[in-house]
């Protein structure tokens, strides 16, 4: 329930395929074929899309290794991979990708975050909350430090973190995480979007395992209101 928009495959997918459109003049072959997996996976086609997705990481496999279109690729096909929830498999993938960004970017680039929360959104999936902990603990020092207006990324690492603190019993270290989350979705999205109100509940949630039922009673109380207006 906590963790949402984990992994937005169609748009990881959208990403690989229009990278370095700039400095690519040409359509390549790995171009040919993430455009493919793109329409196959608009079908739900996934097999389709993880044949195309294979054909290009073979084609990027020849790139060098600080080209990003190998480790997009591989973040796609652990996306598809999760989507079918084959988490085993989609977990190298990311696995080898945080090793090229590390390498390429640097243990502290905004991708590395990303890769690190995406992980930690596989393994918390696959019922490893203790494996994913100490994942989006390094997810949020690096994205916290990243300027992102929106702060869409920010939020969701917070409140992946905040889950999987739930899920250990470290209730008391989960609820700051909980409250930023909310300030930055009322902020950013308004108390009326549904990804607020989800966060309002799982915060309310967290009241109610800590003993506080009058608070948590009045928060859904709110919730109702805010959902019916």
């Amino acid at each position: 329930m906590w963790i949402r928009r984990s992994l937005q495959v169609l748009c990881i997918l959208c990403a690989s395929a229009q990278l370095n459109a700039v400095a690519v003049a040409q359509t390549t072959a790995w171009d040919a074929h993430m455009e493919a997996a793109i329409a196959a996976h608009r079908r739900a086609a996934f097999d389709s899309a993880e044949r195309h997705l294979q054909a290009a990481k073979e084609e990027a496999e020849d790139f060098t290794r600080d080209d990003p279109r190998l480790a997009q690729t591989l973040m796609a096909l652990s996306a598809v991979n999760f989507e079918r929830n084959r988490y085993d498999e989609a977990e190298p993938y990311l696995e080898e990708v945080l090793a090229l960004r590390r390498e390429a970017l640097g243990p502290d680039h905004r991708q590395v975050g990303i890769t690190l929360n995406a992980l930690g959104v596989v393994r918390a999936r696959d019922n490893r909350p203790g494996e994913a902990l100490p994942l989006f603990r390094q997810a949020l020092t690096i994205i916290d430090r990243t300027a992102e207006p929106r702060k869409s990324l920010l939020e969701q690492v917070l409140g992946n973190l905040a889950g999987v603190l739930v899920a250990e019993g470290h209730y008391a270290e989960a609820e700051p995480h909980f409250l930023r989350q909310i300030a930055i979705l009322e902020d950013t999205l308004g108390e009326r979007h549904p990804d607020t109100a989800q966060a309002m509940e799982s915060y309310a949630a967290l009241l109610r395992l800590t003993g506080r039922p009058d608070e948590a009673a009045e928060l859904e109380s709110k919730i109702d209101k805010i959902l019916k207006r």
